[in-house]
């Protein structure tokens, strides 16, 4: 479309800026900001256009619709909404624009390193479905065959996955429950929880899959989605819902060829969200939920909330700083912006960074983030509470603005030899591994690789071998054991 041509873009951002201030006049930069973010997101959209016709979510594509979910929307609810005179949320207002100016460092670096792809992306398209996926695997017996024995696979994983979950607690956000799960190292959803990102998959493809596959399969995969959903909507957490979903509309890109229902469907999931994330808020933090010894007493508890508007009403003004999700903006008021820098303080645990907690429960912490947050907002680190710290603010803290401009720049230089390297092997029509690779990226919509320093590293050094090896074997098992090799 022509809007994503990136003047013609920038120049609509700032209109709609400029439309915005009526109800932005009070956070005008907050406001500017945040179409700032948007702005970074229809560029990077630009440059993966030839992807983007018969695949929802390549590399460039989802890291940038998370960057903007943090500082770009989250910001721009802020600032229509205002903080109601919430303490809490004000901070992220008040001193929100330089937590997002360190943001906007990471979305720069990314996109100006990407504009020498766009050979390797347009090349990378030509391999590529030209029609839905519903229709290739219609008219091609070897891609029909992986993707029902991926059905199979990942479908046995998702049923291990919803059970052990349950019975863990690791759905459930009753504070008593959460407590005891959190404060075990090895849980009972310990095995499927080191492969979390098959869930993702399996979220991603059960569009194509219900109009490819035939009625018992429709009925397992019914089965599975109703326990998930029932369990999600019970469990009083809000990700559980949100990024599933988000996950199924892209799906529906494989399977739909009218990007007019597609629209409408986005428009609804957006619309359903923002009504029930406080809702789902308020409930969760309610006595009678917290007090509920089975699923009715849950269920009674949203009846209740709903009998008292006014607290989910206050909540709505949440929505914007549960979506920034970090607690950056600590690192700028007045009482913290004359702490040292700490340099390579923590780094040395980046030696165990290929060795699981599992196997050694005193290795140095390496998810750091919520200790980094509770620094700062002068919270006792043994609070059980566990907010995030993202990596541009985390370089700053450590080397100032050249620590931050610098590792932006790493970072991005890293990332983008794996893009080169995905651009570079995607293909639809040969083995299994070569498919699973070409949907990995979605699986980073809602796992974000951007944590401290630390979390990075572990991110993109540990975790991403780690599935590199799990779809390697996931690949060949289908294509041995499963695609006939006469098709």
């Amino acid at each position: 479309p022509w809007v994503l041509q990136p003047q013609r873009s920038a120049v609509a951002c700032v209109v709609a800026w400029l439309f915005s201030l009526p109800l932005t006049w009070q956070h005008p930069w907050l406001a500017l900001l945040g179409f700032s973010a948007i702005w970074g997101l229809t560029v990077a959209l630009w440059l993966e256009a030839p992807l983007l016709q018969s695949l929802p979510l390549p590399p460039l594509t989802v890291l940038l619709i998370g960057l903007c979910m943090r500082w770009g929307l989250g910001p721009l609810l802020l600032a229509g909404a205002g903080s109601g005179g919430d303490p809490f949320v004000d901070i992220w207002i008040q001193h929100g624009p330089p937590a997002q100016l360190l943001w906007m460092s990471l979305t720069a670096s990314l996109l100006l390193l990407a504009l020498p792809q766009r050979r390797a992306i347009a090349s990378a398209a030509r391999f590529l479905p030209k029609s839905s996926w519903l229709v290739e695997a219609i008219h091609q017996p070897r891609l029909r065959s992986q993707l029902r024995a991926l059905a199979g696979f990942l479908s046995i994983y998702m049923a291990a996955y919803i059970t052990l979950s349950m019975l863990s607690g690791a759905f459930d956000r009753q504070f008593e429950t959460y407590v005891s799960w959190t404060q075990q190292l090895w849980r009972l959803d310990t095995p499927v929880a080191a492969f979390s990102r098959l869930r993702d998959l399996w979220f991603l493809l059960f569009p194509l899959w219900w109009r490819l596959l035939g009625r018992p399969w429709r009925f397992f995969l019914a089965a599975e989605m109703l326990a998930f959903m029932v369990a999600a909507l019970l469990s009083g957490s809000r990700g559980l819902l949100f990024y599933p979903s988000l996950l199924l509309l892209f799906g529906l890109w494989f399977v739909l060829g009218d990007t007019r229902r597609l629209r409408r469907l986005s428009v609804t999931v957006v619309i359903l969200f923002l009504l029930s994330s406080p809702l789902i808020y308020v409930v969760r933090e309610s006595a009678p939920f917290q007090a509920a010894e089975n699923w009715s007493g849950r269920i009674q508890a949203v009846g209740l909330a709903l009998t008292e508007p006014k607290p989910i009403l206050d909540k709505a003004r949440w929505l914007g700083r549960d979506l920034y999700a970090c607690h950056d903006p600590y690192l700028f008021k007045p009482e913290n912006l004359g702490k040292p820098l700490v340099g390579t303080k923590g780094l040395s645990s980046l030696v165990f960074l290929w060795v699981p907690k599992h196997i050694l429960p005193t290795r140095p912490e390496i998810f750091d983030g919520h200790l980094i947050a509770k620094e700062f907002q002068g919270v006792k680190a043994e609070a059980l509470w566990f907010p995030c710290f993202s990596l541009p603010a985390d370089l700053m803290r450590r080397w100032a603005l050249p620590g931050v401009l610098l590792g932006s720049l790493a970072t991005a230089a890293f990332l983008q030899i794996l893009f080169r390297l995905w651009y570079s092997t995607v293909r639809i029509s040969e083995s299994t591994l070569q498919l699973l690779l070409l949907l990995w990226p979605a699986t980073y919509l809602q796992s974000f690789p951007f944590g401290t320093v630390s979390e990075t590293a572990w991110a993109l050094l540990w975790e991403l071998p780690k599935y590199l090896v799990v779809l390697w074997l996931l690949g060949a098992a289908v294509d041995r054991f499963w695609v006939r090799t006469d098709v």
